[in-house]
């Protein structure tokens, strides 16, 4: 799902520095595992895991870029607009021109949708994968004997 600032675009005082979406969308779990590349066949053949059935979840990969993420110009800005950038200069020049990346899961309800809350900045674009989520937890592994939980 691809989303960007719905109005405006201009730095114009009166317009907002951001603009909160809410979006329902339609997923059907099957058709997500289908696009991710999951077959039920082959998971289900695998006796090491415990659970191979979809949990009703999708994972959300966030991809944003705006006036402060992804913005290679406003870090040259910053960098005193160099004409012939260094080499480490181009390394940070590289590094500022990738999109910031935030990943979660999101429950799908019972209609069949996932609720999505976004929140875009000026000249703002986003983009947002989704996976289904499905449980291959080895029926050894416990989270509780993990160091540092308790």
């Amino acid at each position: 799902m691809l989303a960007w600032q719905p109005v405006g675009g201009t730095d114009d005082p009166s317009e907002p520095a951001r603009h909160d979406l809410r979006l329902s969308i339609p997923v059907a779990v099957a058709e997500v595992e289908r696009l991710s590349g999951i077959e039920a066949t082959a998971a289900e053949n695998r006796p090491d895991r415990r659970s191979t059935s979809a949990t009703g979840r999708v994972f959300t990969m966030r991809y944003d870029v705006d006036e402060v993420a992804g913005n290679a110009w406003a870090a040259w800005r910053e960098m005193g607009r160099p004409v012939s950038p260094s080499g480490r200069q181009l390394d940070a020049l590289h590094e500022a021109s990738e999109p910031a990346r935030r990943a979660r899961s999101l429950p799908v309800d019972d209609g069949g949708r996932v609720d999505l809350d976004l929140t875009i900045g000026r000249h703002g674009v986003t983009l947002v994968t989704l996976d289904a989520v499905r449980d291959e937890t080895p029926a050894w592994l416990d989270d509780t004997r993990i160091l540092g939980r308790g």
